[in-house]
């Protein structure tokens, strides 16, 4: 080590390993913890609608226009924007703390994961769950560019999750039609 006590670092390197004085396994575990409270919430909320019939149905009334014509439209939106915040969001935090576990580096950074929560909160669960699967094709190609030129192994990529949602977007229709047929259940 250059200074004695404190780790070279690469200049290139984007990931957090153990080389450079952090535990990634021991990091991602904190976090975790720090998702369980939200995820007890959740189940404890989905157990009262699920058990009381009563709560259920009041809250299902919020969102008929016919019953509350001011307050109805404003619940869907906030409801689709929280929604598509906290999908877009665990996508890439899930895997975050799954490929942390895996490989003991830092798989993806924290502003991946609010670029996809952001993403969701404006367009809703679909697009950030469609670019999911986009942007790694996207980024496929520079991915072998660095690996093959620059002998590079690390590869930021919060531009290719954005770059993802963008094409999601634009090709959204297109992008539908081909993904819808294959969750059509048959009975």
């Amino acid at each position: 080590m250059p200074d004695g006590d404190q780790p070279s670092v690469d200049a290139n390197a984007v990931a957090i390993t153990a080389e450079h004085g952090v535990r990634p396994r021991r990091e991602i575990l904190r976090e975790v913890l720090f998702l369980l409270p939200a995820i007890f919430l959740a189940v404890a909320v989905a157990a009262v609608f699920k058990l009381v019939p009563s709560v259920s149905a009041a809250w299902g009334g919020l969102f008929q226009p016919d019953k509350h014509p001011l307050l109805a439209p404003r619940l869907v939106g906030l409801g689709s924007a929280l929604v598509g915040f906290l999908i877009g969001g665990l996508w890439i935090w899930g895997t975050r703390i799954l490929f942390t576990l895996l490989f003991n580096k830092e798989a993806m950074g924290m502003g991946d994961v609010h670029i996809f929560a952001a993403v969701g909160a404006v367009t809703g669960w679909i697009v950030p769950s469609l670019a999911f699967f986009v942007a790694p094709v996207i980024a496929l190609g520079w991915a072998i560019y660095l690996w093959v030129g620059k002998k590079q192994m690390v590869l930021a990529y919060g531009p290719w999750l954005a770059a993802g949602a963008i094409f999601a977007m634009i090709f959204y229709d297109h992008l539908i039609a081909h993904v819808q047929p294959l969750f059509v259940v048959a009975y």
